[in-house]
């Protein structure tokens, strides 16, 4: 074979860099995707700390009233807090009775519960399905029953839905595990039924990937809005009427987390927070214009709990190797109190 002119040496010299350039890329991508927080560390802002002994960490005021009612995830106010409520703890010396038991199929649904009526889903056969039980007796008032192909989630956690309906005056509004949003008008007599008033496909229209265990997020109504986390290249959250279903903004491209949305006033002006994929957002309610955004990324993009806000501030934890932040917001702005990784 004769040797290879200077000219065809130098060819393959190029292709050869190229090569070794796309691989290094390659290496340096997959590292980056299944390490993202490898190179966080610690960030204490001195100054905001030492404020911090000073203010007033109030809770926000409740959305909709001091109510008994627990109308959505996580109660009135989206924060866990059950206003005039007095829990018996000592279980040891007196357990609480059962007062009946009811069968319920696969998920991860919560309950929200308006007067004597739960709502909650779950998943039969292969249908995701709204149930409203009678708080009472646990009898089965209404079941409605939709079909949800879950060949692509990740099957050991592939049990059924993962967040948890909204009561918003006589509309129930509801995401399935994998992008299905209904929106229902609740019956007013125990005989009738409800009807879907309006339904979309989250993945479909926004362009989504299905996360690997499901969608989780938990409806947000918000005056005459209902607010959701697709988590797609058309909108990473989105907000539509809730009376009509007609999408009234997006925000954002990001891919989707596990959390819900909550909404709070925050360095004096009111708005949502949302943690989705990668960032924490600031957004206003009316019009989805972003105010600020936090860089939070996480390994698979696993941001499930949401945020804890009080005062000023807002309150982040995620898992799997990120850490905890605390940011104070200030109109536009979000500046870190703190990062703690891992």
């Amino acid at each position: 074979m004769p040797p290879r002119s200077p000219g065809s040496r130098r060819y393959l010299l190029i292709i050869g860099l190229f090569v070794l350039a796309g691989l290094l890329l390659f290496i340096g991508w997959a590292f980056r995707t299944t390490f993202p927080n490898f190179f966080d560390r610690e960030e204490v802002d001195a100054a905001e700390i030492q404020a911090l002994q000073d203010v007033n960490l109030s809770r926000p005021t409740t959305l909709s009233g001091e109510s008994s009612d627990w109308p959505q995830f996580r109660g009135a106010n989206r924060d866990g807090w059950s206003p005039g409520m007095n829990f018996r703890t000592n279980w040891n010396e007196s357990p609480p009775q059962v007062l009946w038991t009811k069968p319920c199929g696969g998920g991860y649904s919560s309950f929200a519960v308006v007067g004597a009526n739960l709502y909650t889903m779950d998943r039969e056969g292969e249908s995701e399905r709204i149930r409203c039980l009678d708080a009472n007796t646990g009898h089965d008032i209404w079941t409605h029953e939709y079909p949800a192909d879950y060949s692509e989630l990740k099957m050991r956690y592939a049990g059924g839905p993962r967040a948890t309906p909204t009561v918003h005056e006589d509309w129930l509004y509801t995401v399935g595990a994998t992008g299905q949003m209904l929106a229902l008008k609740l019956p007013k007599t125990p005989t009738e039924k409800p009807t879907v008033a309006w339904q979309h496909d989250l993945m479909a229209e926004y362009r989504a990937t299905l996360p690997s265990w499901g969608i989780a997020c938990s409806p947000l109504v918000d005056g005459d809005l209902v607010i959701v986390q697709p988590g797609g290249k058309n909108g990473s959250v989105v907000a539509f009427d809730r009376i009509t279903g007609k999408q009234r903004w997006t925000c954002e491209t990001d891919s989707s987390g596990y959390s819900s949305p909550v909404v709070a006033t925050l360095g004096g002006v009111r708005q949502i927070v949302a943690i989705t994929g990668k960032s924490i957002l600031g957004i206003v309610p009316g019009t989805g214009e972003l105010l600020w955004k936090q860089a939070w990324e996480t390994q698979f993009d696993g941001n499930i709990a949401m945020p804890v806000i009080a005062g000023d501030y807002v309150f982040v934890s995620s898992n799997y190797g990120k850490g905890c932040t605390l940011l104070r917001v200030s109109s536009h702005a979000a500046k870190v109190v703190y990062f703690r990784p891992n």
